[in-house]
């Protein structure tokens, strides 16, 4: 019943936000199509996850039907100013010289992102030896990275990476193909993530590469009705395909053991398959039962906003001001132990059952609001606030990334470094955006 009630949900919003906004890429259909497979594939039962219960499915709908509204209330409020005949310059700062100013900005923030990424490295190299070494003990550098314990690294400059990332997307939507810059960025990005035996990074660059150069290619590409062409449908694979294979890296250093609690004898056959095993089964399907332990075990934060706020409470933590809010969270054995809870969970313990209805209109709110700022202006600063957005969205099924500093420190630098070109630059020029 769940899942005939969910597919029904799900295709349903995906015309309702092709009808809203005019293309089927938009944050009402992005949002169900991160959330279905993990439902489909909780309610397989692959694992024998422990039930949900009722009331949690309830939240789970409810919240959606909150960002559906939300993004109805500013959609019924702007439809009479919304215009889409504000045509972008593409004699502008941003694209003059076939884009070579973009170009550019590509580069510097993707060589200073690679370059902290690779004095990282360094660090580990010098604790480890070689880079086989570092891989071999994937699951201690893990371990260490949650402890804090990796001293002289370079904090936060690798996020300079996810910058180039949104440029990048940027430019690749300007030449209507993926374009050869995109993987200096994301080379950052994977190398990055392998050293700290993590994933999220890469998926928040993922999806931050992908909001971007659809929105953008939208915008500037009005009059195209077609969304993609060969050469862009085999950019997007082979960004995949390297994004799968990193991923993949980093899964089977990091797992010693595909032998997980509650298998049944279908996902145990699946242990030494490389595309398709339990973990990665367990990685899409579980959330939601995290967040049905959470939720009855009524877990709170002890700071006001405490998951919302995580990077600002880290960095006053430092002068003594608030305890150190943890990196990560309380993980349940559902009946196989996992720690992350869909966004419901953190917004849950920030603000209750309230904030399960109210954090998700907001952001169907900003949404909204954002993407007809984007078109009906065509300010790059309305462009990063909309896909960070995105991101939150796309990112729902597993986390609230607010938390992430590879979701802070890269809106904060894009906000600041889009304010001072449109506005020092390209006004001087006399461009409007």
């Amino acid at each position: 019943m769940i899942i005939l009630i969910s597919s029904l949900i799900t295709i349903l919003s995906i015309f309702l936000g092709k009808y809203l906004f005019g293309r089927f890429f938009n944050h009402i259909s992005l949002y169900v199509i991160v959330w279905f497979p993990i439902i489909f594939l909780f309610q397989l039962r692959l694992i024998r996850y422990q039930s949900i219960k009722t009331e949690v499915w309830i939240a789970i709908f409810l919240a959606f039907l909150s960002f559906v509204l939300g993004t109805l209330t500013i959609y019924t409020g702007w439809k009479l100013k919304y215009s889409d005949k504000t045509e972008i310059n593409l004699s502008s700062v941003w694209f003059n010289n076939k884009g070579k100013f973009l170009k550019s900005i590509i580069l510097i923030f993707g060589i200073i992102g690679l370059l902290a990424v690779i004095q990282n490295w360094v660090v580990l190299l010098n604790k480890f030896g070689t880079i086989q070494s570092v891989l071999l003990n994937a699951s201690l550098v893990y371990r260490m990275r949650i402890e804090r314990s990796i001293e002289g690294q370079i904090p936060y400059l690798f996020t300079f990476c996810y910058v180039s990332v949104f440029f990048a997307a940027i430019y690749s939507a300007y030449l209507n193909r993926i374009s050869l810059l995109t993987f200096l960025p994301f080379l950052g990005v994977i190398l990055k993530e392998i050293s700290q035996s993590a994933r999220a990074g890469i998926l928040n660059a993922f999806f931050l590469f992908i909001a971007t150069f659809l929105i953008t290619r939208y915008f500037i590409h009005k009059d195209k009705k077609a969304i993609s062409n060969r050469k862009i449908i085999v950019g997007f694979l082979f960004i995949i395909l390297i994004i799968f294979l990193s991923a993949t890296l980093v899964r089977v250093t990091r797992v010693t053991n595909e032998r997980f609690k509650g298998a049944t004898t279908q996902l145990s056959a699946l242990e030494a398959n490389a595309i398709v095993s339990p973990s990665i089964y367990l990685y899409f399907s579980g959330h939601i039962g995290t967040l049905n332990k959470a939720i009855f075990a009524e877990e709170r934060s002890n700071l006001f906003a405490e998951k919302t706020l995580t990077m600002f409470y880290s960095t006053i933590s430092k002068f003594d001001l608030v305890k150190r809010p943890k990196d990560y969270d309380k993980g349940y054995f559902i009946p196989t132990w996992i720690n992350t809870g869909t966004f419901l969970r953190e917004i849950y313990m920030d603000y209750g059952y309230l904030g399960i209805l109210i954090i998700p209109f907001i952001i169907g709110v900003l949404c909204t609001l954002y993407w007809y700022k984007f078109f009906s202006s065509g300010s790059f600063f309305n462009l990063v606030i909309l896909t960070h957005l995105y991101v939150i969205v796309g990112f729902s099924f597993v986390i609230f990334v607010v938390r992430l500093s590879t979701w802070v420190f890269p809106i904060v630098i894009l906000l600041v470094t889009v304010w001072i070109i449109e506005n020092k630059l390209i006004n001087k020029n006399k461009y409007q955006l």
